[in-house]
């Protein structure tokens, strides 16, 4: 709980990635590209050709399995504790 105190920008961030895996696991798979490409994962040429420019802001919170998610967050976890501290 003390961490959430001291962080609450890189925990918001952990638990809103960790709430959009569980939806996407909920109503697909992000395993499946298909589906990842429906939730907003970017894809150059829907991007630039298609002009969802959005899929810049989504791709940030989407990850393909839990170990990518995992590995994301604890990344986070550490470099963002240290970013907070040091503002």
């Amino acid at each position: 709980m003390e961490e959430l105190r001291k962080e609450p920008v890189t925990a918001g961030l952990i638990l809103l990635n960790i709430l959009v895996f569980l939806i996407v696991e909920f109503t697909g798979s992000s395993q499946n590209t298909m589906h990842m490409l429906d939730c907003g994962a970017a894809f150059t040429p829907m991007i630039i050709q298609g002009g969802e420019y959005y899929r810049l802001f989504t791709c940030m919170f989407l990850h393909f399995g839990i170990y990518h998610l995992a590995n994301n967050m604890a990344v986070l976890l550490f470099m963002g504790d240290m970013v907070e501290n040091a503002v």
